[in-house]
């Protein structure tokens, strides 16, 4: 498989690139396999913790915090006037997979030379629209937040935002 400098003098070909994937399919599932096992942690970097262009990226441990920190207010904002039986669980889960693996296609279509056994061009910034219906999966009924953990998520929510900006201001003007 090329390096990405080399991918990037690629002439691509979506209608050869769609015939790839009606004709065989399999090798899709492949690549998409083989994307995940060489990219996933590159696709959580980028959905985490890359800003702009792909050039200033927030420290580990900024990641790591907010990673817990949506995980943790997915799973403690439950109500419990509020269910998610097995089936919507089902139906939600199916959505969030044809949702990535749509976003997959489009780039393997796109993107890429038939036969590639990696998907170029997926970002994780791409799925961050798919994560709340990812993190509807955790609700619950039993773990509620009281209104202080309320409060915690709102400073959280600010304090994130301004070291955003604070490591914006450091990237292009310090």
């Amino acid at each position: 498989s090329p390096s990405t400098s080399e991918h990037l003098h690629v002439a691509f070909d979506p209608t050869a690139q769609t015939s790839t994937l009606l004709s065989a399919p399999l090798h899709f599932v492949r690549a998409l396999f083989g994307s995940f096992e060489a990219r996933a942690d590159t696709y959580l970097t980028e959905f985490l913790g890359f800003l702009g262009w792909l050039d200033t990226l927030l420290p580990w441990w900024f990641r790591a915090f907010f990673l817990a920190f949506l995980v943790a207010v997915a799973v403690w904002d439950g109500d419990t006037g509020i269910g998610l039986s097995l089936h919507k669980r089902l139906i939600v889960g199916l959505v969030a997979a044809a949702s990535v693996l749509l976003i997959f296609a489009i780039n393997y279509v796109m993107w890429n030379t038939p036969n590639n056994e990696i998907i170029w061009g997926v970002q994780g910034r791409y799925f961050i629209p798919v994560a709340p219906v990812l993190f509807l999966l955790l609700y619950n009924q039993r773990l509620r937040l009281t209104a202080w953990m309320k409060v915690g998520v709102v400073i959280a929510c600010a304090g994130s935002s301004l070291y955003a900006l604070l490591v914006l201001i450091e990237r292009f003007y310090g």
